[in-house]
């Protein structure tokens, strides 16, 4: 009796400590996914000013593959604090008219805040958000070699649920990003000169990665 009362004791003292996240891990990850977007667009026309601006809002989808980075450092056993980016590259097709196929490349970088609900020994269920810096370049490859490009900002909530084997394990994130460019530019003068434009986006995502826990608990 005497030996299964500490067998139990053993148990309960190491599932409470044997956590997949606690104050000091340092924990960094690698994942590939897709993010689909809804974009609504802002343009105002400057050119005919005897008639006044003309303002035209549109909306339309988008999409893009993004290999997404991070690191974060527990500052408590239910809070990490860290570092995350993501290199966008958008899904285009051929222009109807002229054949010619555009590509769009961009990326984020941020702080993040990881909220650890559940900390288990192999898993770890966290929510948080991502703040920080995006930008934008699109390539139209046509005769000009024209480009539009523009910064903003980026915000982004996540549900990420971690599974471990030892250090070592995989995850998969569930973002719900919003991004903001308040001020497209044009490599063409004559569109910067009559146009003002922008666009904002919000949508979602799914990525499936790795992660790493390389400090030890204290």
């Amino acid at each position: 009796m005497k030996i299964v009362f500490t067998a139990l004791l053993y148990l309960v003292f190491f599932q409470t400590n044997a956590q997949s996240f606690y104050k000091g891990a340092l924990v960094g990850y690698v994942n590939y996914g897709i993010d689909i977007y809804k974009v609504k667009q802002h343009s105002v026309y400057k050119g005919a000013l005897a008639m006044g601006n003309t303002t035209k809002d549109t909306t339309d989808a988008a999409g893009c593959t993004g290999l997404r980075l991070g690191a974060e450092y527990g500052v408590l056993g239910w809070l990490g604090l860290g570092l995350s980016g993501k290199i966008n590259n958008y899904i285009t097709s051929k222009d109807t008219a002229t054949g010619v196929k555009p590509n769009a490349t961009g990326g984020e970088i941020g702080a993040l805040i990881n909220f650890h609900i559940l900390r288990k020994e192999k898993f770890n269920l966290t929510a948080g958000f991502d703040v920080g810096y995006s930008h934008i370049t699109y390539r139209s490859h046509d005769t000009k070699g024209t480009e539009i490009y523009g910064d903003g900002s980026w915000f982004n909530i996540r549900i990420n649920p971690r599974y471990y084997f030892g250090r070592f394990g995989i995850n998969m994130i569930l973002n719900f990003p919003f991004i903001s460019y308040p001020k497209l530019v044009s490599s063409d003068a004559t569109f910067n000169a009559n146009y003002d434009y922008s666009w904002k986006a919000s949508g979602w995502g799914l990525n499936f990665g790795i992660q790493y826990r390389f400090l030890n608990s204290r």
